[in-house]
């Protein structure tokens, strides 16, 4: 699976959370095809193509919080709409809804999203490519390609499909080469 080059529009890195990760019961969530959402087996509504924009933008940070001027250059890039602002807060209150209050959360004047590692498929997806790597090193082959397998096996499609914005497409290029060695 490839490499990072680093991202071509601007969405500068917060400092990672100092407190855990907290967890709605039961959220899980898809980046690698189309960007969904679901409590258990139930599908929870995403909202527009740029409220996906902002759920993506915000799970690909890890946590990390994200302000609303960056969440505003990664749905709109240079061209932002006169009320980017006020849809960005509208998006986030929506989601917030539907996700729980314990899910999204406000941090230092920007949001972020607060879920564990096994909630998102992508974390899931580079946990066994890291795991199949080192089972291939170790000689398990088998062990490998089972676990390489599963990681692949969690894609449906392109990544963040049907996203606008010029970061779900820098991300939707780099997951697709970390994807394809």
């Amino acid at each position: 699976m490839g490499r990072d080059n680093g991202p071509r529009v601007r969405v500068p890195e917060q400092r990672a959370p100092e407190r855990a990760a907290v967890e709605e019961a039961g959220l899980y969530f898809s980046l690698l095809g189309p960007v969904r959402a679901r409590r258990g087996e139930e599908s929870l509504p995403s909202g527009s193509p740029q409220q996906r924009a902002l759920l993506a933008a915000l799970l690909l940070r890890g946590g990390r919080t994200a302000t609303a001027a960056e969440l505003i250059d990664a749905i709109w890039g240079e061209d932002p709409p006169s009320q980017a602002l006020a849809a960005v807060r509208t998006y986030a209150s929506r989601l917030r809804k539907t996700l729980g209050p314990l899910t999204l959360a406000s941090d230092s004047g920007g949001y972020a999203m607060r879920i564990g590692p096994e909630a998102l498929d992508l974390t899931v997806a580079q946990d066994r490519a890291s795991d199949a790597e080192k089972a291939r090193a170790s000689g398990d082959r088998c062990r490998a390609r089972t676990l390489l397998n599963e990681a692949l096996g969690l894609w449906d499609g392109e990544a963040l499909a049907s996203v606008p914005g010029p970061y779900a497409e820098y991300q939707r290029s780099r997951l697709e080469e970390w994807r394809l060695p």
